[in-house]
């Protein structure tokens, strides 16, 4: 009887490790729940944010074996950008990707990503978007929660009459901006009339001259044909484009910590398809927009517009704390001498 007993007991604890094998997958399988993310933002299906959403869902899908799927609402589908942020507040909205310098509305802090000449390249913004400066501006935002960012390059300026080479050019201006208060502040102060132009209302304010020029990546400008109106490109890279990636604070919450990991982990891939494609593409569209007949001007002396750059950044940084260090960690990372 004893010797059955001692048979058995490996057995038994065969059985028993199987059964907690079972278990504890079980469990895992629990830990992931069907879920679909209702996504929206305010781009075109072509630009490099959707393309970067496209990925995040590609990787989320195999990571939970397809339980995590997107409805996307692009292009402004859903209302502008604060609609949009609200939805996303009161959970009608899973998820957005935002015009980062536009949340200067929610929260004055973002205005760090309207700073002028504080990154140099692609290189620099993608840096920075992973800075421990960068994701405490999350922290000054409610009833949402910043994952990460995605970025549509450098900011450029694509003018209708005449080529831009010096910042006298700009005087008197009507320069097409969007409605953040540092880049009025900024193109005020290098003599131009910021406008704000709501996006669905560009192409034919463009056309018909009620701005003259369009501060604006490229990603967007060759997306939406604004080429077709604007001959003169003049490369500035004075802002990085920076869009916070924003779950709904209660919808983030009711994820277990398998799932958080999953969804970090998949936007970490869609950041860095996005660097890719990013960079890619603006190298292509610049020969893209020769090839439809543009020119492309050159600015041979960037001191003016460093000189202005330097006095908004004073100002924003004396003014909010998230901001002044925002800046100090963008110089370090750009080493930035202007």
């Amino acid at each position: 009887m004893r010797k059955a007993a001692l048979i058995l007991l490996p057995l038994y604890i065969l059985f028993m490790g199987c059964s907690t094998n079972v278990n504890t997958a079980q469990t895992n399988h629990s830990e992931i729940q069907e879920r679909n993310f209702v996504s929206a933002h305010v781009v075109p299906e072509g630009h490099v944010w959707h393309q970067s959403l496209l990925k995040l869902e590609e990787e989320v899908q195999e990571r939970t074996d397809g339980k995590w799927t997107f409805d996307f609402y692009p292009q402004g589908s859903l209302g502008p950008q604060n609609d949009m942020y609200q939805q996303l507040q009161v959970g009608s909205i899973d998820l957005a990707v935002l015009v980062g310098p536009e949340l200067n509305s929610h929260s004055e802090a973002f205005a760090a990503w309207a700073m002028p000449f504080i990154l140099r390249d692609h290189e620099d913004a993608f840096k920075m978007g992973a800075t421990e400066e960068a994701h405490q501006l999350f922290d000054t935002l409610d009833g949402v929660v910043g994952q990460g960012y995605f970025f549509a390059g450098m900011r450029h300026v694509l003018s209708s009459d005449h080529p831009l080479t010096t910042i006298q050019d700009f005087n008197g201006l009507s320069l097409r901006i969007s409605p953040s208060p540092a880049i009025t502040d900024f193109w005020q102060q290098s003599g131009s009339g910021p406008t704000p132009v709501p996006a669905a209302d560009l192409y034919s304010s463009f056309q018909t001259g009620v701005v003259d020029a369009i501060d604006i990546d490229l990603d967007l400008m060759m997306n939406n044909g604004y080429y077709d109106i604007g001959d003169y490109f003049t490369p500035l890279n004075h802002m990085s484009w920076a869009a916070p990636v924003l779950l709904n604070e209660q919808l983030y919450d009711s994820f277990s910590e398998k799932e958080k990991q999953i969804f970090s982990d998949s936007l970490d891939v869609a950041i860095q398809h996005n660097k890719k494609i990013a960079i890619e593409r603006e190298v292509q569209q610049m020969k893209d927009f020769e090839e439809q007949g543009g020119t492309i001007v050159e600015i041979e002396d960037f001191s003016d517009f460093y000189n202005v750059a330097e006095n908004i950044h004073d100002e924003y940084a004396e003014a909010n704390d998230y901001i002044g260090n925002f800046i100090n960690k963008a110089k370090e990372i750009s080493e930035y001498d202007n």
